[in-house]
């Protein structure tokens, strides 16, 4: 056939084919209800009760929102109680955790601050409720959890008793110590250089140390933070993490400042992910802090309180005082919702809250992100570990083969996951059947170590990575004499389907 014949057939036929029905794309889109507690307050700071929905405006990315949902909660009080005719319905368990960073060694701030936390906790913890206490060891520069996340009160009051007495709790040391073994260790690191610097090299150089201690102690205090918010946010109920603090500040140097506030955002972020509010106090006297220190702590304290919708308290009874403010909140709220579509991917959505009175005030936090399966697999494997919630919609089976010395103090244990095929949904590919699934891993020592979420994923095909229909994994474990919880998840991406169980390692190695 000629080419120009060959050309025109080719045409013609690719004409054809556009002309034929083509087949429509079906997206499947969830419709889910977005949630928000709103806490509201006149110009004198009290409560405002008796709104309803057509009070509040809400708005997700600058979007207004039709309000679906509404409802008031109010504490009851004692008489409430008493006169009720049937038992009034149970709330939800709350989880409270006590981060307590840079207390004095002993005086008035460090027995009003214990005290004050002891308080809280008497007040607000009922049955069924989680409370754990981390402190924060500035020599060392980590967190240390003191009691982990746990229902018997008695366990914190003991700790909070032994602190009140001066007891096991390390006290901080001046931050100016810190800060001048920095400026030693960088002054021999310019001796061995050699170099000469004149007196304002000097000095800026102290100013570049200083910017950079600064910013390497907020990174560590940040990073720590982040792993106590994914450790509490695992929980049902309200999720609080109370911060006292004298030691939490911006840097002074503008280029460390902003990366600094930029750790914060991302916290933030992170804590309103996990639905865990933010409150500080920073219990320190006007007599002991310098008003330009005072406002770069208030500054960034601020930045984890105001987004995540929780409240900053500053002078010597700011613990006693932001105490009431959970405890208030907690009971006293507005819960309002609206219908949202939803196409399971993480996704910040940008919430506002507005009454229509102006004279009133709204506190909220200021996103929500709405979580993917693979996100809420995440999320099981670490609920598994600190609540002891179970989602076991994949099963599995573990093998522990004898743990092996890698070197001194650090152990190597081997582990092999079976999984039957059955449970996994196979789609063609090719010529295969072809299963996806994803392994992970999490180790911790309390709610402040917690090491990050191992990740591997598996492409399985049927029969050929299957036989006898059972899909074998194999991992080993580096770790150090102390051992540690494992938390071991398989999540099958197809379906959002997943499966969590946890190892207890801890005082098992030789």
């Amino acid at each position: 056939m000629p080419a120009p014949v060959r050309l025109l057939t080719l045409l013609t036929l690719i004409a054809a084919l556009e002309a034929l029905p083509q087949p429509r794309v079906r997206e499947t889109i969830d419709v889910r209800i977005i949630e928000v507690d709103v806490i509201v307050t006149d110009a004198a700071g009290q409560r405002v009760h008796g709104l309803t929905a057509v009070d509040f405006e809400a708005f997700e990315d600058r979007k207004r929102q039709e309000i679906t949902n509404f409802t008031e909660y109010r504490a009851h009080t004692r008489d409430e109680i008493l006169d009720a005719a049937s038992p009034l319905p149970a709330r939800e368990p709350h989880s409270l955790l006590v981060l307590v960073d840079s207390l004095p060694r002993e005086g008035l701030v460090r027995r009003n601050t214990l005290e004050s936390v002891q308080a809280l906790i008497a007040r607000t913890v009922a049955g069924g409720d989680r409370v754990g206490l981390v402190f924060w060891e500035p020599v060392l520069e980590r967190a240390t959890t003191i009691v982990e996340l746990t229902e018997n009160r008695d366990d914190v009051a003991r700790a909070i008793e032994s602190w009140v007495r001066g007891g096991s709790t390390p006290a901080a040391p001046d931050d100016s110590e810190i800060v001048k073994a920095f400026f030693e260790r960088g002054a021999r690191a310019t001796a061995v250089k050699g170099g000469g610097i004149v007196v304002a090299g000097e000095m800026a150089a102290s100013d570049r140390f200083a910017a950079t201690a600064d910013l390497i102690r907020l990174r560590r205090k940040t990073a720590a933070m982040r792993q106590i918010v994914a450790s509490l946010g695992t929980g049902a109920g309200k999720k609080t993490v109370l911060y006292v603090s004298n030691g939490f500040s911006l840097p002074s140097n503008p280029q460390a400042r902003q990366s600094a506030i930029a750790m914060l955002e991302d916290l933030a972020k992170a804590a309103n992910a996990a639905g865990v509010t933010f409150y500080a106090a920073h219990p320190a006297t006007p007599e002991t802090t310098d008003i330009s220190d005072l406002s770069r702590r208030a500054d960034a304290l601020s930045r984890l309180t105001e987004p995540t919708g929780g409240r900053l308290e500053l002078g010597l009874s700011s613990p006693s005082t932001v105490g009431r403010q959970i405890e208030e909140d907690r009971n006293t709220y507005y819960s309002l919702a609206y219908r949202a579509r939803s196409d399971d991917r993480d996704r910040e959505r940008r919430i506002r809250v507005k009454t229509k009175n102006p004279a009133y005030r709204v506190r909220v936090r200021d996103s929500i992100v709405e979580k993917s399966n693979e996100t809420m697999a995440r999320d099981a494997l670490l609920a598994r570990l600190f609540t002891g919630n179970e989602r076991n919609d994949v099963e599995f089976a573990i093998r522990e083969d004898p743990p092996r010395e890698s070197s001194r103090g650090r152990w190597l244990l081997p582990l092999v996951i079976t999984i039957a095929a059955a449970q996994l949904r196979f789609e063609p590919e090719g010529r295969d059947q072809v299963a996806l699934l994803k392994i992970l891993i999490v180790a911790a020592n309390g709610v402040a170590e917690v090491t990050n979420i191992h990740e591997d994923t598996l492409r399985v095909v049927a029969g050929k990575d299957s036989p006898a229909g059972l899909v074998k994994y194999s991992v080993t474990i580096l770790g150090d004499r102390r051992g540690s919880q494992l938390s071991i998840g398989v999540f099958d991406v197809r379906t959002g389907l997943v499966g969590v169980r946890t190892l207890d390692n801890r005082n098992r190695l030789p």
